[in-house]
């Protein structure tokens, strides 16, 4: 498969869970095979990090420095992490674009590593598109698409 893309999903329990703090990662993209495959973002934990969490959660956790995980305290945390784990190990392997967003949503979403004009004009079009909703604008967001479309299929949404 030619998937020249890579959609970071990011999530969060805040609002809907008590005591919710962090945002996750998750980037989903296409093997060589075509085969649909997930991976988590993860990071290292600070020295201050680790005490925190010890003393949050007890020492019997026992955090240090340099433990792994998918806790992030801010979405650009997640995006600056996605980032690096997508040069690392799928931007050599023909895939061009981070596109930050939702899985298998057709419509304009931020690209957030990628090189090219193209990538402007589709961030402009994400940005009107994300201000509008298909019940109250089903007209400007079929005009979004349609003006869209060449840009998707040029970097591989379709």
């Amino acid at each position: 498969m030619k998937n020249k893309i890579a959609l970071l999903e990011i999530s969060t329990w805040k609002g809907i869970s008590i005591d919710a703090q962090h945002f996750y990662g998750k980037i989903y993209y296409n093997d060589k095979d075509g085969d649909l495959k997930t991976e988590e973002i993860t990071k290292n934990i600070t020295e201050k990090e680790a005490i925190c969490l010890n003393k949050k959660h007890g020492r019997k956790f026992g955090y240090k420095k340099g433990d792994k995980t998918k806790c992030f305290d801010t979405p650009d945390e997640v995006k600056k992490n996605a980032i690096n784990w997508f040069i690392k190990n799928l931007l050599s392997k023909n895939v061009k674009y981070l596109i930050n967003g939702r899985y298998a949503i057709l419509e304009p979403q931020e690209i957030i590593f990628g090189k090219g004009k193209i990538i402007e004009k589709n961030n402009e079009l994400a940005k009107r598109r994300e201000s509008l909703t298909w019940e109250d604008n089903e007209n400007e967001m079929e005009k979004i698409i349609n003006e869209w479309k060449p840009i998707a299929k040029k970097i591989g949404v379709w």
